[in-house]
């Protein structure tokens, strides 16, 4: 499954939301971002990342449908507003190509964009609104007010002015806008997500504790029905796709509600319903699977308030960049403390072990399956274990598809244990040896994090010497952080946390560390946004650590 966000910015917190669930439910889920500068910190938590050209320009919808079609994508999911307006106009194009868009109706966004629409919408809806005048000479009503573009597309900031001069002023330099009376009370949002069809599963109202620069820092959860009842009318007219957030004002002292916009998207306060239990993010993969999802009521935590604060991620682009590009990010460091190895095809060839597990697999089937030939069935398993094929899985459909479901099931079974029980053959060079050594000598402590089943990794550890050597300093297993209980892949790469605590272990900044491993796809996704350097290596030859790659390491300048 791929889903696509597009202008992600400093979208963290929801790139990250989805990531946790596709982790949950425990499907593979490619996140790809797209923004205009590779320095955007929520690109750094996707997947793949793509630069684009701005939303206004000619081309963007085009860059974004090959962006599309390149890499099969399902649900693309606008996080900038006009974006939004932008893809509303061009769903035909989408559509024609199979993906499915977060975006309401094009009537539905056009009320969003246009203020006074909005609050027509409203008036239909036989809900209270701020009463819209569109010309400052004719305003009669009381001071302060607001002024504000009409049109949400080109402008949405608002001032609060105080009195018929300062509006008359305001008003010249602005070509189309609306006034409305400011009304004193708590503000509201209400983070709405639905089905396809408009059906919602999650309705969140916030009260907006504070707001900086448009964006929501602290909120607090506040389950109230009459809010709750108020947005169901909106939600039955409006009929959302996704998520939409309604902003209302409570008018001080009273339980009157003023509506005032609707969002047709994920608002930046929307991480804070998420996480107090209205999981959005899951619903929408969930979506995705066909599953059909029924309206959960109070599924977020009353009364539970979130603050927002910042975080800095090192943004590095689209690759891993060569040591010598990096001297300006860690310029303040006074050197290299620590060099964090992965373990499978960076500290020995993984096809190693690969071909002894499927030699001690072979040698078990021949014993039970007479007619099986060893070298077929040892060509068979190594084969479809490098293509990402269930090899063992296979093996039984081919000797025993005609034994009972119990018996398959206990063969496989036997097997994998086989696979994962097996004394490896496996070694590691002396060139490996001879970098440990090196580093060493020059004071640089050593670690190794490894992804993988626990007691396999440990067996294949072992195996090279590495579980015992004094020269290695701390060895971090991430299945083994989930506990007995816990769902083993969740601390995985790309989870930041293995990386955390070695830093911690450590007792050094992440400038002073660096990362070496062997997989493109998730291996440097973690340790490039924390502010490691990253080498990569690729042990599948045999041969990658030469006396170049001791003096890379050695040479590094800071």
């Amino acid at each position: 499954m791929n889903i696509l966000f597009t202008s992600v910015g400093r979208r963290v917190e929801i790139i990250r939301s989805y990531k946790e669930a596709a982790s949950n439910i425990g499907i593979p889920v490619t996140l790809i971002g797209t923004d205009i500068t590779n320095s955007s910190p929520a690109l750094s938590f996707c997947d793949k990342s793509f630069l684009t050209s701005k939303v206004e320009d000619e081309g963007y919808i085009e860059e974004v449908i090959d962006i599309c079609i390149s890499n099969d994508v399902q649900l693309l999911i606008p996080l900038r507003e006009d974006g939004i307006y932008i893809f509303s106009d061009n769903r035909e194009k989408f559509s024609a190509i199979g993906v499915k868009l977060f975006l309401s109706s094009r009537e539905m966004i056009e009320i969003c964009k246009d203020k006074t629409k909005t609050a027509l919408f409203f008036a239909t809806c036989k809900l209270r609104y701020p009463n819209i005048v569109e010309n400052a000479e004719k305003y009669k009503g009381e001071f302060p007010c607001f002024i504000k573009q009409r049109n949400r597309e080109k402008d949405n900031i608002g001032y609060k002015v105080e009195t018929k001069a300062e509006l008359l002023a305001f008003a010249q330099d602005m070509e189309d806008y609306i006034i409305r009376p400011f009304i004193d009370g708590i503000e509201y949002s209400v983070d709405v997500f639905c089905d396809f069809d408009g059906n919602p599963i999650y309705i969140t109202p916030r009260e907006r504790i504070s707001v900086r620069e448009k964006e929501v820092v602290k909120s607090r959860i506040v389950q109230d029905e009459k809010i709750i009842t108020e947005s169901k009318i909106i939600i039955n007219k409006f009929k959302p796709v996704g998520p939409i957030s309604i902003h209302l004002i409570r008018k001080e002292g009273t339980k009157e509600d003023y509506f005032i916009k609707i969002i047709p998207g994920y608002s930046s306060g929307v991480p804070h319903s998420i996480k107090a239990g209205a999981d959005s993010s899951t619903a929408a993969i969930l979506m995705l699977l066909g599953k059909k999802l029924l309206y959960k009521p109070f599924a977020a935590r009353d009364r539970i308030g979130y603050s927002r604060y910042e975080d800095s991620v090192c943004t590095y682009g689209n690759g891993i960049y060569h040591i010598d590009k990096l001297e300006m990010i860690f310029e303040h460091s006074k050197g290299i403390k620590v060099v964090i190895f992965d373990l499978d095809n960076t500290l020995y060839r993984e096809i190693d072990y690969i071909k002894s597990g499927c030699a001690a697999v072979a040698q078990q089937a021949t014993t039970i399956f007479k007619e099986a030939v060893y070298s077929q069935v040892y060509d068979e398993l190594v084969s479809d274990t490098l293509s990402k094929k269930p090899a063992i899985r296979n093996l039984v459909k081919k000797f025993a598809s005609g034994l009972p479901q119990k018996r398959q099931f206990d063969l496989t079974q036997l097997f994998l244990n086989t696979y994962r029980n097996h004394d490896p053959k496996i070694g590691i060079t002396q060139e490996t040896i001879e970098v440990i050594e090196t580093l060493k000598k020059h004071g640089i402590s050593i670690g190794i994090v490894t992804d993988g089943r626990s007691e396999v990794q440990r067996k294949k550890l072992a195996k090279l010497g590495l579980m015992n050597d004094s020269r290695i300093s701390e060895i971090l297993l991430t299945d083994e952080l989930a506990g007995k209980n816990g769902n083993p892949s969740i601390f995985r790469k790309p989870n930041p946390l293995p990386f955390e605590i070695l830093k911690l272990r450590f007792g050094v900044p992440y400038h002073c560390m660096i990362f070496v491993g062997a997989n493109m796809q998730k291996d440097f996704e973690a340790p490039q946004r924390l502010g490691m350097r990253c080498l990569h290596f690729n042990n599948s030859k045999g041969n990658i650590f030469s006396k170049n790659a001791i003096d890379a390491i050695l040479s590094i300048k800071i």
